[in-house]
C-alpha cells in the first residue's frame, strides 16, 4: 500500500503549486494521491465510508474553487490535507448533531468505530498481523489515531501535536504507553523494531 515518504513532499508541493495555478490534473493528483491517507484518517471519526468519502469529495471541490483565494503554500500537503478534513468531518457530525461535539482540544468524544474499517483488509493479512489488529483495537481512540498518523502518515511528533491539538510531550506519551502495551500483550520478549515494521504493515 502506498506510504507517504520524503521524497514525495516535492512532488506534492509542485502539484499544490500547480492546482493553485489552476491546473486541473494537478488537482487531480493530489486527490488520487492523499485519498486513502485521507479516507482511512476519516474513519477514526467513526463516520460511514459514505460519509467519509463525501467529506474528502467536498473539501476537494471547496479547494478547487477557493483555489484562488489560498495563499498557504504548505511544508506539508498531507499535513494540510489532514487537518482540513479533520475540521470538515467535526463541522459535520456538530451539524447531524448525533454525536457529542467534537473539537480538536479534547480526546474524549471520539466515536468508537470499528478497527476493521481502516486496517487492511483480513483476507490478504497474515496471523501475526491480525493478531496485531485486535490487539489494537483494544487501545483507547487517541492512542490509535497517534500510531495511525506516527506509522502510515510518517509524520513527525511535532506534526501529530498540531493535528490534534496536544503537546508534543503528549504525543510521546501516547505514543510510548501504546507500543508498551502492544508489547506487553503480544509478550514479553516483543522487540520494539519488529513491532514497529508489524504496525507499518498492518495500519
Amino acid at each position: 500500500m502506498p506510504r507517504l515518504v520524503p521524497h514525495a513532499a516535492a512532488n506534492d508541493l509542485t502539484s499544490w503549486n500547480l492546482f493553485l495555478d489552476g491546473d486541473v490534473a494537478a488537482w487531480g493528483t493530489l486527490l488520487d494521491t492523499h485519498y486513502r491517507v485521507l479516507f482511512n484518517y476519516g474513519l477514526r471519526f467513526g463516520s460511514t465510508r459514505e460519509g467519509v468519502h463525501d467529506c474528502i469529495h467536498d473539501l476537494f471541490l471547496d479547494l478547487w474553487d477557493g483555489r484562488q483565494r489560498l495563499t498557504t503554500r504548505p511544508d506539508t500537503v498531507a499535513f494540510y490535507l489532514l487537518r482540513a478534513l479533520r475540521h470538515k468531518l467535526i463541522k459535520v457530525k456538530q451539524k447531524e448533531r448525533t454525536y457529542q461535539e467534537l473539537d480538536d482540544r479534547t480526546a474524549d468524544f471520539f466515536q468508537e468505530a470499528p478497527i476493521d474499517n481502516w486496517l487492511i483488509d483480513q483476507e490478504t493479512a497474515q496471523f501475526n498481523g491480525l493478531r496485531l489488529k485486535t490487539l489494537l483495537g483494544t487501545l483507547p481512540m487517541r492512542q490509535q489515531e497517534a500510531l495511525y498518523l506516527k506509522f502510515y502518515a510518517n509524520f513527525s511528533n511535532q506534526q501529530i501535536s498540531e493535528l490534534m491539538g496536544l503537546q508534543q510531550q503528549s504525543v510521546a506519551n501516547l505514543l510510548h504507553v501504546a507500543l508498551q502495551r502492544l508489547r506487553r500483550e503480544w509478550g514479553v520478549n516483543t522487540g520494539l523494531m519488529w513491532l514497529i515494521v508489524w504496525l507499518k504493515a498492518v495500519l
